[in-house]
């Protein structure tokens, strides 16, 4: 999915649900959450490893 993609809010009638449809949205929502997921710990990662180099290199201009 990409960044700009737009959020899509289904509006159903609940007197004439399609099950198989809903059951479709929901297993792309569940997905879409995952990837979500997984984007923020890999972000997290990044973070935290670009705050260690920041603070090695400080070190290692310390004990020049």
């Amino acid at each position: 999915m990409s960044k700009n993609e737009d959020y899509k809010f289904i509006d159903y009638d609940t007197q004439n649900i399609d099950i198989e449809e809903y059951d479709k949205e929901l297993d792309k929502m569940k997905e879409h959450i995952k990837r979500l997921k997984k984007l923020r710990k890999r972000q997290e990662k990044l973070r935290k490893l670009e705050k260690e180099k920041h603070h090695l290199m400080r070190k290692m201009k310390k004990d020049r």
